[in-house]
C-alpha cells in the first residue's frame, strides 16, 4: 500500500503551490520524476507515441465526481486530490490535463463516447477492462457504509449480517469483502448514487457500500449516516480511457505508480484527507466566525489558554521537555491545523487555578483547557457542547485506608482544590459536610494525601492516573466512586461566545476519542528518562577513559553481527530469502510447542507450482528463478508477520500458521492461491502465468508435527490428482 499511496504524495506535494484557499507547502521529495521521460523502464516506442499525441491534442480532459477528492471552493475553484493530480500529469507529460466534474452516469457515458479522455473513477475489474484501457491501481481508498439514520447504528462489518447491501454496477467491492470477511449479506446492484440514496430512504436496501471519498454525495441528505467499515479492504483507484490512441499514457502512468515508494506516503495521505476536512469545517463557520479567525491570523495574535500544570492527563507541564502536554493540548494542536488559529499558554506554570479562573473572568485569558461545569459558574462562563474526554468523579485514599461508607465521610479529613468544580459535586453528594480542606493546586492536594494531612481526596479517575502514571506512585486506590460523569470541556468567559463556537465546531472534526485513549493508556515514566540521561553521561565518561577498550568492543560487536549474519544466511534460502527447510522445521517445532501449551490449533500447508518444469523449458532458468522470487513475495505479503514460510525443496514451499481455526483457513489459502495465479509475472517483455496446488492439514499436538506435514503432503498429491490449481484439506 505504501508504494501506491506514494504516487498520491508526490502528485500533491509537487503541486502544492496551486492557487487555492487550501494550501500545502511541502516540497516534492523526488525531483527525478519531473518528466515521464525520466522513468527508467519507459520504452522508445512509448516516448514516440506520447510525443505524437502532444502534437495532435491541445489538452486532455480528466473527468471526476464531486467527492472529497474533487470539490468546489466558495470562490468556484476546484480543489482536492483530482485537481492536484491533473496539475501533476500536466507537468509530468508536458500537456495540460483539465479537470471536469460530472454526475456518475454522465461521466461514464462521456468516457464511453470519448468526449472525456481520462478518469480516475475506473476500477481495474474484469467488467471495466472490456471497455477501457486501465492502469493497475495507483491509489487505494478506504470504504464507508451508508445507512438510514432511523435504522440500527452500524459500528463494524459484523453489524451487516444478513443485510441487503447495495453496490455500484461494475464494482468489485462485494467480491473483495467476501474474500476477507465471513459476514453473510445479499448483494444488490445499484445503477448510480442517486438510486442508492433513494433506496436507502425507501428501505429497498439496508445499506450501501462504496469508497469513503464519496461521503460528500451522501452528506447533503440528513437521513443518511456514514461509517468506516472493513478496514482490511481498499477500493482500488486507476486511470482509465476508452480510446486506444491514448493507451500509451495509461501504460506510462502505470509504470510511474510502480516506480515510486516512500515511507512518508501514509502520513501524507492522512494529511491530504484533512484538506477536505478543513473545507467542510470552513463551510460550517459563519461569516462572523470567519472574520474573527482572519483578524487573529492577520494580526499575528494567539488565543490565550489557561493550562493547569498538574492536571494529568488533561493538561500538565512536562518539566523534562519544558512544555505543556496532555489531551487538551493535543486536541488544540489539531484545531490549529484545521483553523489556522494559534493557541498559547496564558500564564506561567506557577499560577494557581484560582488565579487562572479570575483571569478568564476578567477577559485577560480567553479560555481554559478544562473547565468543569457547575451551576455556580453557569452565569459567567460558556462551554463547548461536546466533551472531549469523559471520566468519573472519584474519592481517593491510600490503598491501606479502610473502605469508607458515605455516612462516615463527614467524620474524616477530605482534601480538594480551591474553586474546583469538584467542590460542588462533593457538596451535592454529602450535603451539610464542612470538613473540606482546600489547597491551591492538585499537586498540593496530592502531597497532602501522601503526607497524611488528609484521609480522602475529592478527585477523579484521572487523578489516580496522575498518581500512578505521572508521579509514579503506588499504594493508592479509589475509595468511593460516585456514579457521576466528569466531562472535560473547553471553557470560555461569557464574552467569548464566538471563540467558543469556533472551537466547538472544529473539535467535532478531531478524533478526540483516539487522543484520549492515547493518554489514558500510556505510562509517563520519568525514571526511564532520568536513567537514559544518566546512562548517556556515564557512557561519555567511559568512552573518554577507555577509548582503546571501546575500539576492542566495536570489533567484537562487528564479529558478533557477522556471525549472526552468517547464521541468518545459513537458515534462509539463497534465491527467495525465506526460511530453508532445516530452519523452517526448527522454528515450526518451537511454534507448535507453544500452540500445544495454549490449546490452539496450528495449520500446515504445502504448495507446489504447477508444471514449473515447463516454465524452465519454455522461458529458461533465469525466468524460472524470477517466477519463484515473485510468487514467494506475493505469498509472503499475504501472510502475517509471525507466520512461518519456507522453501521445502525445488518448487515446493511450506507454510505454518498458528492459532488458525479450520473454518477460517479455506479463505486464507484461497486468497494466497489467487495471489499466485490471478496476475501473470512480467519478465523480459513476456507474461508468464503460473498456478499452484495446496495441501493443508491441522494439528493440536507438538508431537504430531511430522505427521501433520506428511498429511499436508498427501493432500497436495490429491490436489494435483484432482486437476491442480486448487486447495485440498486432509
Amino acid at each position: 500500500m505504501k508504494r501506491v499511496l506514494s504516487l498520491m504524495l508526490i502528485i500533491i506535494l509537487y503541486l502544492s503551490g496551486c492557487s487555492s484557499t487550501i494550501k500545502n507547502e511541502t516540497s516534492l521529495p523526488f525531483e527525478s520524476t519531473e518528466s515521464y521521460k525520466s522513468l527508467s523502464n519507459i520504452t522508445a516506442e512509448e516516448i514516440e507515441a506520447i510525443e505524437k499525441l502532444k502534437t495532435e491534442h491541445e489538452r486532455f480532459t480528466y473527468g471526476a465526481l464531486l467527492t472529497s477528492e474533487a470539490f468546489v471552493l466558495e470562490n468556484g475553484e476546484y480543489e482536492g486530490f483530482s485537481k492536484r493530480f491533473c496539475e501533476f500529469l500536466s507537468s509530468f507529460f508536458g500537456i495540460e490535463f483539465v479537470l471536469e466534474l460530472y454526475e456518475r452516469d454522465e461521466l461514464i457515458n462521456r468516457l464511453t463516447d470519448g468526449s472525456v479522455d481520462f478518469s480516475g473513477e475506473i476500477s481495474p475489474t474484469e467488467e471495466w477492462s472490456h471497455s477501457f484501457y486501465i492502469t493497475s491501481p495507483i491509489a487505494e481508498r478506504t470504504l464507508s457504509v451508508y445507512s438510514n439514520v432511523s435504522d440500527r447504528k452500524i459500528y463494524d462489518g459484523d453489524d451487516l449480517n444478513g443485510y441487503e447491501i447495495g453496490f455500484l454496477e461494475g464494482s468489485s467491492i462485494a467480491e473483495e469483502i467476501r474474500k476477507l470477511y465471513s459476514v453473510p449479506f445479499t448483494e444488490v446492484s445499484v445503477e448510480n448514487y442517486q438510486t442508492a440514496k433513494k433506496w436507502l430512504k425507501s428501505g429497498n436496501i439496508d445499506a450501501f457500500i462504496d469508497y469513503s471519498a464519496v461521503d460528500p454525495i451522501f452528506a447533503e441528505d440528513n437521513y443518511i449516516q456514514a461509517t468506516p467499515v472493513f478496514p482490511m479492504i481498499y477500493a482500488p483507484m486507476s486511470i482509465g480511457t476508452s480510446k486506444f490512441e491514448l493507451s500509451p499514457i495509461i501504460s506510462v502512468a502505470g509504470k510511474l505508480a510502480e516506480s515510486i515508494a516512500t515511507e512518508e506516503s501514509d502520513e501524507f495521505y492522512r494529511n491530504m484527507k484533512d484538506e477536505y476536512t478543513k473545507y467542510k469545517l470552513s463551510k460550517r463557520f459563519t461569516e462572523e466566525e470567519k472574520a474573527y479567525i482572519s483578524d487573529l491570523i492577520q494580526q499575528g495574535e494567539s488565543v490565550s489558554v489557561a493550562f493547569e500544570k498538574d492536571n494529568y492527563p488533561v493538561s500538565f507541564y512536562n518539566e523534562k521537555e519544558g512544555k505543556y502536554a496532555g489531551i487538551a493540548i493535543d486536541i488544540l494542536e489539531e484545531i490549529e491545523k484545521l483553523t489556522g488559529l494559534n493557541f498559547s499558554p496564558a500564564d506561567s506554570k506557577n499560577v494557581i487555578w484560582e488565579q487562572m479562573l479570575d483571569s478568564i473572568l476578567s477577559g485577560e485569558t480567553k479560555m481554559a483547557a478544562q473547565l468543569l461545569y457547575s451551576n455556580e459558574r453557569a452565569e459567567n462562563f460558556v462551554w463547548t457542547n461536546i466533551p472531549y474526554a469523559i471520566s468519573y468523579y472519584a474519592i481517593l485514599s491510600k490503598a491501606d485506608y479502610p473502605e469508607t461508607a458515605p455516612h462516615q465521610v463527614g467524620r474524616v479529613r477530605v482534601g480538594a482544590v480551591k474553586k474546583s468544580g469538584k467542590i460542588e459535586i462533593y457538596k451535592s453528594l454529602f450535603p451539610g459536610n464542612d470538613n473540606l480542606i482546600l489547597y491551591n493546586s492538585q499537586s498540593d492536594s496530592l502531597d497532602a494525601l501522601e503526607n497524611g494531612e488528609v484521609d480522602l481526596l475529592m478527585a477523579s479517575e484521572y487523578t489516580l492516573l496522575m498518581l500512578t502514571n505521572y508521579r509514579e506512585k503506588s499504594g493508592y486506590k479509589i475509595n468511593i466512586k460516585p456514579d457521576i460523569l466528569l466531562e472535560s470541556r473547553f471553557g470560555f468567559g461569557k464574552d467569548e461566545k464566538l471563540l467558543c463556537s469556533i472551537v466547538d465546531k472544529a473539535q467535532q472534526y478531531v478524533a478526540t476519542d483516539v487522543i484520549e485513549i492515547n493518554w489514558t493508556g500510556r505510562s509517563f515514566d520519568y525514571s526511564i528518562k532520568l536513567s537514559q540521561q544518566r546512562f548517556f553521561y556515564m557512557l561519555t565518561l567511559v568512552i573518554i577513559m577507555f577509548f582503546v577498550l571501546g575500539l576492542i568492543t566495536s570489533i567484537l560487536i562487528k564479529n558478533v553481527k557477522l556471525s549472526k549474519k552468517l547464521k541468518d544466511i545459513a537458515g534462509h534460502d539463497s534465491l527467495t530469502g525465506i526460511l530453508n527447510r532445516r530452519s523452517f522445521l526448527e522454528q515450526a517445532s518451537i511454534q507448535s510447542v507453544r500452540s500445544t501449551r495454549l490449546g490452539s490449533k496450528c495449520c500446515i500447508a504445502i504448495y507446489d507450482l504447477d508444471f514449473f518444469k515447463d516454465v524452465n523449458d519454455k522461458y529458461g532458468h533465469i525466468a524460472g528463478d524470477r517466477v519463484l522470487i515473485e510468487t514467494t513475495q506475493r505469498v509472503k505479503n499475504t501472510l502475517r508477520p509471525y507466520d512461518l514460510f519456507g522453501r521445502y525443496g525445488g518448487e515446493e514451499f511450506i507454510i505454518y500458521i498458528s492459532d488458525m481455526e479450520e473454518s477460517a483457513s479455506f479463505d486464507v489459502f484461497e486468497r494466497i492461491r489467487g495471489e499466485i495465479c490471478n496476475n501473470p509475472i512480467e519478465f523480459d517483455k513476456k507474461s508468464i502465468s503460473v498456478s499452484a496446488s495446496f495441501g493443508v492439514s491441522y494439528t493440536e499436538n507438538a508431537d504430531d508435527l511430522s505427521a501433520a506435514i506428511k498429511q499436508a503432503d498427501e493432500a497436495l498429491y490429491r490436489a494435483k490428482e484432482n486437476g491442480r490449481n486448487r486447495v485440498e484439506f486432509y
